[in-house]
């Protein structure tokens, strides 16, 4: 069984659970809300997700740190921008699947595609799940 570890202290990752709760104050009553959370703050606690205060603007950084060894020219961190209102229209739009859905808007939130975000794996292909699911929920 691989051990991972915690590069970041759990004060820490709670504290960036509640940057992002606080700026998109979502429905924590919604569906799937509570399921989530827990996966979002162990990504947190290993690295594999960012999220801090963008300066005086009050916005958000939101950033995916890349896992798997890609070719020297890939993107190492995929960072996904403030929801706005196209984000929102996508978020409404009817696709042939809920996986579907969340790569369409993480690819626009992070200034891709849906098709580049279906080419991620392994863990990186979980995060950015989780990641979509908690953005579809707000």
């Amino acid at each position: 069984m691989i051990k991972h570890e915690n590069i970041i202290d759990d004060k820490s990752a709670e504290d960036q659970v509640d940057i992002f709760l606080n700026f998109y104050d979502p429905d924590t009553d919604k569906p799937g809300f509570k399921e989530i959370l827990p996966d979002l703050k162990r990504h947190i606690r290993r690295g594999r997700v960012e999220i801090t205060e963008a300066g005086a603007d009050g916005d958000i950084n939101v950033k995916q740190i890349l896992q798997r060894k890609t070719n020297d020219n890939e993107v190492r961190e995929l960072n996904y921008k403030v929801i706005g209102g196209a984000a929102k229209e996508m978020m409404k739009t009817e696709f042939k699947s809920e996986f579907s859905k969340v790569y369409a808007v993480l690819g626009a939130l992070s200034g891709g595609s849906k098709m580049g975000i279906s080419r991620l794996t392994g863990i990186d292909l979980s995060v950015a799940e989780t990641l979509g699911a908690l953005f579809l929920l707000v």
